[in-house]
């Protein structure tokens, strides 16, 4: 069980995201919450009635969401340690790439 008292990595990070998996401005959403616990990045979900495939299994999409949510959260802080700040700036390579 992962208990912490602070802020989690989303709400001390990106605190107006509102992505549907780990932004703490969507009221509709699940908002996950990533920790550090020493050298690690936790997270802990626990999947509801609603979020089975049918057959008794957790839907994969619910899956990927929680693992991209927490992933996020994991390279926003180790970026966050060197200096970044702002999750919505567009490095100059993905911008190049989009004007293709």
């Amino acid at each position: 069980m992962i208990v912490s008292t602070g802020l989690s990595i989303q709400e001390s990070l990106y605190p107006e995201l509102t992505c549907f998996g780990c932004g703490h401005a969507n009221p509709h959403g699940w908002h996950l919450r990533s920790y550090r616990q020493g050298d690690l990045i936790v997270a802990e979900f626990t999947p509801r009635r609603e979020h089975d495939n049918g057959l008794g299994i957790v839907h994969a999409g619910i899956i990927a969401t929680v693992l991209d949510c927490h992933g996020a959260a994991a390279v926003m802080w180790e970026v966050a340690k060197q200096g970044w700040k702002d999750p919505t700036a567009r490095s100059c390579r993905s911008s190049r790439h989009h004007s293709r």
